[in-house]
């Protein structure tokens, strides 16, 4: 991720991921490098954003650490 000038980036994906209609609410969640939120000198630019599926919403945040 050197080239990107990035430090880390973190992913959480949470709702119905199934097709079938007794699917159960998931939640994913991909770290990638430094992704903590307790540090004053890192830098973070959020994006949160709602995905509509055939098996309901899906919540997706996404989250860059420079």
């Amino acid at each position: 991720m050197p080239k990107l000038r990035c430090k880390g980036l973190y992913l959480d994906v949470r709702g119905k991921l199934g097709v079938t209609g007794d699917a159960k609410k998931r939640h994913i969640l991909v770290r990638c490098g430094e992704s903590t939120f307790s540090q004053k000198a890192i830098k973070v630019l959020p994006a949160y954003s709602i995905v509509r599926t055939f098996t309901g919403v899906l919540g997706v945040t996404f989250i860059l650490f420079y």
